[in-house]
């Protein structure tokens, strides 16, 4: 199972695909990205928003985000990070440990 700073650095990292890893600290969610998701990230581009609802949906179950639109909005690396980071964390703490090696090494030092 995922611990809890292993999934608030996981989160940063699938934000920072679409440049908004602003959003989460070391931690957790920044009030803005409650904010956000409290207006369904009505102001964002449509692959900040999916990536967005991805990570809420990876943090906590909150947000709400279809398979049909990931597919659709997500490309490149976005998409990559995020479906490899589905299957690391199917193997436990170690593969997100490996994950975040090989994704978050900018991401993880700030």
């Amino acid at each position: 199972m995922i611990d809890d700073k292993q999934r608030a650095l996981a989160c940063r990292v699938l934000l920072a695909t679409v440049g908004l890893e602003r959003l989460w600290t070391r931690s957790g969610p920044t009030d803005e990205a409650f904010t956000l998701l409290a207006v369904g990230a009505a102001s964002l581009a449509a692959s900040e928003r999916v990536m967005f609802l991805a990570t809420w949906t990876m943090w906590n179950g909150s947000g709400s985000v279809t398979l049909a639109e990931l597919v659709d909005h997500l490309e490149g690396e976005a998409i990559d990070v995020l479906c490899f980071l589905v299957m690391a964390s199917k193997y436990g703490p170690e593969a997100i440990d490996d994950w975040l090696a090989d994704y978050g090494r900018t991401v993880a030092a700030a």
